[in-house]
């Protein structure tokens, strides 16, 4: 196990893992020449949306379609051509807001569209949900959820972050003033403890809220898992007189700085769980945190997340100490900056995959001038790791510029600034 030390203010790192060895990736679907998706033509019809967003999920690790220009729509087209389907689902929708269809890999408005003919139209009333027909390529609103049932094709992203999202797989990105945050949401109901712990497991915890706009955009994303209620990551517990509550973060004690109550809790839980309502336009209601069962909202970058894409310090000098898979370790000494946060201290990572990463690294890094508004960044001169598994679905947060992996696992590695 090697560490490594380092004097520098770190700014904001996102690393792109794009394996370019066919045969770790893709080898039972078909790789995009346009984005590197793999696609893997499903050999069922599903009659709900969200049951195929299920199964791409769950046996390919990804999710129906997402596309963004001409090309990659040739591209599925010519993949669904060789079955006997009518049509596909596709991960458009605009079950949010009425005629404003967004894709599901981002959940922002479609910057490309294929639609054939008049649609998209409302011909049946609730068309909320889209599909591409085999034949031609076009698109088509439908239901959500129909009594003849629509072929699936799912679209795998490249091993590590979504290059389009910046995100791991299946994890839709929120774009703050300067950071990229992830949210994955879940397909299932859970306890509100369960649900925590299925976050931590993907080095993840329940969503914080952070303002009006942050809690529209993760209320937007629920019809398309759909959800009506999901929890998130506050809960209310009594404060010191015991008969008043306060909002805390999940499972602490730090106040949170913004709330959305429907009303005021009345009921004897302590601590009690906070999911938010759909039907009522986003507002936070109150139930019990081990028995009743909702959807939920995991983010993935938090504070004590498992793998940290910024990191804040107003110390002059912060030990930041990192394990990853149990088997990996960095420490990182970061210069004083202005930005306000605490002293961070990162949790171990597990994966929900078969492949776990278990990598080494070791690192000198000098600092250059090259960052907005004067802030010193990073700018790392050797970096090696080491795997046990061929891949891995994890990114891995490093400040490499390019990598030199065993000649069986060969990925790009780019270190970016935002």
């Amino acid at each position: 196990m090697a560490t490594a030390s380092a004097t520098v203010v770190l700014w904001q790192l996102t690393v792109i893992l794009f394996p370019i060895v066919e045969s770790q990736f893709c080898s039972n679907g078909l790789l995009s020449p346009y984005t590197g998706y793999c696609y893997h033509l499903h050999g069922e019809k599903e009659g709900k949306f969200v049951d195929a967003r299920r199964i791409c999920r769950s046996q390919y690790d990804g999710d129906v379609p997402s596309i963004f220009d001409t090309d990659e729509n040739a591209f599925v087209q010519s993949v669904i051509s060789s079955s006997s389907y009518d049509v596909f689902w596709l991960g458009v929708s605009d079950a949010a807001v009425e005629d404003e269809h967004r894709t599901i890999m981002i959940n922002q408005p479609i910057s490309f569209s294929a639609w054939g003919g008049s649609d998209p139209n409302e011909q049946f009333g609730n068309e909320d949900c889209v599909r591409m027909t085999t034949s031609t390529g076009e698109w088509s609103d439908n239901w959500c959820s129909t009594f003849l049932p629509v072929g699936v094709v799912c679209q795998e992203p490249p091993q590590g972050l979504n290059i389009f999202t910046e995100c791991p797989a299946n994890m839709v990105p929120y774009q703050t003033s300067t950071t990229t945050e992830c949210f994955w949401f879940s397909f299932d109901k859970e306890t509100a403890l369960s649900a925590s712990s299925d976050c931590s497991a993907m080095g993840a915890e329940l969503a914080l809220v952070i303002d009006e706009n942050h809690n529209d955009f993760l209320n937007s994303y629920l019809p398309t898992i759909g959800a009506e209620k999901a929890w998130i990551g506050v809960q209310q517990i009594l404060d010191g007189t015991g008969t008043a509550y306060t909002s805390v973060k999940f499972g602490g004690v730090s106040s949170v700085y913004y709330t959305n109550f429907m009303d005021t809790y009345s009921g004897t839980e302590n601590p009690v769980c906070v999911y938010m309502d759909r039907d009522n336009s986003g507002q936070w209601l109150h139930d019990e945190c081990d028995s009743s069962t909702h959807y939920y909202i995991c983010h993935y970058n938090a504070k004590e997340g498992g793998l940290e894409t910024t990191l804040w310090t107003t110390k002059s000098t912060t030990s930041i100490s990192t394990t990853l898979a149990g088997e990996m370790t960095t420490t990182n000494d970061l210069t004083s900056q202005s930005s306000p946060t605490e002293e961070v201290s990162m949790q171990p990572v597990t994966t929900q995959t078969a492949n776990h990463l278990a990598s080494t690294i070791s690192m000198e890094s000098e600092t250059t001038d090259n960052s907005p508004a004067g802030i010193t960044t990073p700018q790392v001169t050797t970096a090696q790791h080491s795997y046990t598994a061929a891949t891995t679905s994890m990114p891995i947060t490093t400040r490499d510029s390019r990598t030199t992996l065993p000649a069986e696992v060969t990925t790009y590695a780019s270190g970016r600034y935002l």
